[in-house]
């Protein structure tokens, strides 16, 4: 008897949990349709082209990254959802990017912070919210996105982008998300490319995903961090190569590069064991770009730069600088 009193509670915390959060993802979503769209005098429109997204212009371009936004989506985060959807909505509209670059974690389905398993909740919401701004935006996926215990996994999440379904019907897409060409790891690998009026691509931005645990770390509580995987980077190089190709032929130069994925490569953390082991100053002069959030990081023997697995000299791939976030 004690058993079935005890499995009815539960059943009724449960469904009276789903009824108040599905109640609340709807004044959420209220809230964000009187978001504002940004005014620009004239809006970059991308443009498919052999499978990349294509920019023209020979004005500079502006790339705005955001990271870890961490949308909850249930009845303990409704609060501070909205001051992060607030804060978000002023920064993009303050400085009118070309594109945003969102690196990770989007959505933040721990229910004991959140109040919900459902990971799909903060993905419309924050896609609403880009829609209703008006701008353009590629994201990645983090390792909170698609929690093992999140009710949709990262193919799920990954399509959801993909194919604008946070999106009102016929309304204007501006999600550049890409699941990314078989058999390469991971739900989200592809490329978006600024090119001038002259066809030569003049900056190119790879978006990566570096997945979420590995080691049997399921839940994350021992921090065992995927990466970025050898596939991934042989994709990357050619990348690289296709796109120095295309300028070559045009007689321009190898095109800059900037790549943006979620949890940092492994270099960053043995720059930074070098770095502290030398009194926190840099341990070897070289010419090397760290990521931009490392600002100043250390040079160490294990170069920062992205694709360096051994240093610089044998393994950086052509033109590679790093845009890495933290978790």
């Amino acid at each position: 008897m004690v058993f079935w009193i005890l499995l009815g509670v539960v059943a009724a915390v449960v469904l009276l949990t789903v009824l108040v959060n599905g109640i609340l993802a709807l004044l959420q979503l209220r809230y964000v349709a009187g978001i504002a769209p940004v005014q620009y005098k004239n809006q970059l429109q991308p443009q498919p082209l052999d499978g990349r997204w294509v920019f023209t212009t020979d004005r500079d371009f502006r790339v705005m990254q955001l990271t870890d936004v961490h949308i909850g989506g249930g009845w303990m985060s409704f609060f501070k959802d909205r001051r992060a959807i607030d804060c978000v909505v002023r920064m993009v509209t303050a400085e009118q990017p070309d594109l945003v670059a969102v690196t990770g974690d989007i959505a933040y389905p721990v229910p004991f912070q959140s109040g919900t398993f459902n990971n799909k909740t903060a993905a419309r919401l924050f896609g609403r919210v880009m829609q209703n701004l008006g701008v353009y935006w590629a994201p990645v996926l983090g390792n909170h996105d698609t929690e093992s215990y999140a009710v949709y996994n990262r193919r799920y999440i990954g399509k959801y982008y993909q194919e604008q379904k946070f999106a009102k019907a016929g309304s204007k897409s501006y999600c550049l998300f890409r699941s990314g060409p078989e058999g390469v790891d991971g739900v989200g690998n592809y490329t978006v490319a600024v090119e001038n009026r002259r066809g030569a691509v003049t900056q190119a931005l790879f978006f990566t995903d570096t997945g979420s645990y590995v080691d049997g770390d399921y839940l994350g509580f021992m921090w065992k961090y995927d990466g970025m995987h050898k596939n991934q980077m042989d994709w990357y190089r050619g990348e690289v190569e296709a796109l120095t190709a295309h300028n070559r032929a045009l007689g321009a130069p190898m095109p800059k590069s900037l790549m943006f994925f979620h949890i940092p490569i492994a270099q960053y953390k043995t720059a930074w064991e070098a770095y502290k082991e030398n009194g926190y100053k840099d341990t070897v002069k070289c010419r090397c770009t760290t990521a931009a959030s490392a600002k100043r990081a250390a040079c160490s023997p294990v170069c920062t730069r992205i694709m360096c697995l051994t240093p610089c000299s044998r393994w950086a791939a052509p033109g590679a600088h790093s845009a890495a976030t933290t978790i």
